[in-house]
């Protein structure tokens, strides 16, 4: 009788434990629910925006916001030698694709449009398919950031539509710009500029950022359609705390940057934003 008692307290006692492990795992999603190719480590959570069937009348706020991605709505900020101003007007739905827009320059500060994730995260890989516009004199950006005392914590893909070829500013070379902002308020940046093998301005491609932690320390990816272009690990350029990720198009008329300012409307084509965070290091 002892036995059987307590074999019965035994069995009790694992299926106690097993509801227990259940109960847990509805609660929290598990850490390396999505182990991603050359990322060490993996992810709990993926969110993933697919534009393609989306029309001019579907509303970008109420679509976003799904995504727990806001629109912009602020400026002047500060730029030279004119400001640019982030309207919600201009993030609009085209036909299968959300456009940021940069207006044709009149007067006053730079019309533009922007969208940002509410939360923030500090390691994340990040897949963007986007077009880019044929308007020249705009900067379109993808990135990561948040302004901190210290100095900006920023990692970014930038295409500036005036020089994606060719330059006639030695300070602007061609192609597009795979940078990781210093983190401690000093202008020594980890900078590649990547010649392009194909015009950004007449189809879709995938643009990704990888960020994540090794043994030596972060290390960010740079990949066009799925291949490598740039790497960086200085640790005085890479992110100490969690930011935002962004997406913006905008122009300043500087002529060692972004030049026009645009003369046309142009507008940035997002087809999909597939996004992965929760990031753990051991899987």
């Amino acid at each position: 009788m002892v036995f059987i008692k307590s074999l019965i307290v035994a069995v009790l006692a694992v299926v106690a434990v097993k509801a227990n492990v259940l109960q847990q795992s509805s609660r929290t999603p598990a850490a390396c629910a999505y182990v991603l190719p050359n990322i060490p480590g993996g992810f709990s959570q993926r969110r993933f925006a697919d534009f393609s069937s989306n029309t001019p009348s579907d509303n970008p706020a109420t679509v976003l916001g799904t995504y727990n991605i806001g629109i912009s709505n602020y400026g002047p900020v500060p730029s030279t030698p004119l400001t640019h101003t982030f309207v919600p007007e201009n993030v609009a739905f085209g036909n299968g694709y959300l456009g940021l827009k940069t207006s044709a320059y009149a007067s006053g500060s730079v019309q533009s449009g922007e969208i940002v994730t509410n939360d923030v995260f500090m390691y994340a890989s990040v897949r963007t398919v986007l077009k880019s516009t044929a308007t020249p004199g705009i900067v379109e950006g993808n990135f990561f950031y948040l302004d901190v005392a210290t100095g900006a914590q920023e990692i970014d893909f930038e295409i500036l539509t005036t020089t994606i070829f060719s330059s006639n500013n030695p300070l602007v070379p061609p192609g597009i710009w795979a940078t990781n902002y210093n983190n401690t308020g000093s202008r020594i940046n980890t900078v590649s500029t990547i010649p392009f093998t194909f015009d950004p301005r007449t189809d879709y491609h995938e643009y990704r950022i990888d960020s994540f932690f090794q043994w030596f320390g972060t290390t960010t990816n740079f990949y066009i359609d799925g291949v490598r272009v740039a790497q960086h690990a200085e640790p005085s350029t890479t992110p100490t705390v969690p930011g935002h990720w962004i997406w913006n198009s905008w122009s300043s008329g500087d002529v060692n940057w972004s030049m026009g300012p645009p003369t046309a409307d142009g507008i940035y084509q997002i087809r999909s934003i597939d996004l992965y965070t929760g990031y753990t290091s051991t899987c």
